[in-house]
């Protein structure tokens, strides 16, 4: 068989690993600068439930307000600084990120601003957020003076 026209499917998927080693290697900055928690927004019905997963994040540093109806949940979770027995920890691979984070979430109008709790336990934080009572419907008397 010619050289040139010779395809080697294996000599093909090596340098398509290598380009895509070298992008992920560009973006490796870019995932140790932040992370983004993930959050699951369940109606329960009487009130909303937000669970976020924060591995790693004490319930101390994060900070949840309230601005206008928009629900905020922003902390840091930092690097380790234990450097191993002789202080050279030598990493072949890295994979968790560290840094900044914040989440923001547009609450339906039937939320109770006042009725709003926050527990955090074992890097899962729960966000409990009371409704507005439904107003009963009222039969309106038509006066005939």
């Amino acid at each position: 068989m010619h050289p040139s026209i010779y395809f080697d499917p294996f000599d093909t998927l090596g340098r398509l690993n290598h380009v895509f080693d070298g992008l992920a290697h560009d973006l490796e900055g870019w995932t140790q600068s932040g992370w983004v928690p993930a959050v699951d927004f369940e109606d329960r019905g009487e009130h909303y439930l937000v669970t976020a997963d924060l591995p790693g994040v004490k319930p101390e540093d994060v900070e949840i307000s309230l601005d206008g109806d928009v629900l905020h949940i922003k902390g840091e979770r930092l690097a380790e600084t234990d450097t191993g027995e002789n202080g050279d920890k030598r990493y072949r691979r890295t994979e968790r990120v560290y840094g900044a984070f914040r989440r923001s979430f547009q609450l339906p109008a039937d939320v109770d601003p006042d009725a709003i709790e926050a527990h955090g336990k074992d890097g899962v934080l729960h966000i409990r957020i009371g409704k507005h009572t439904a107003p009963e419907p009222r039969r309106i008397t038509v006066q005939t003076n």
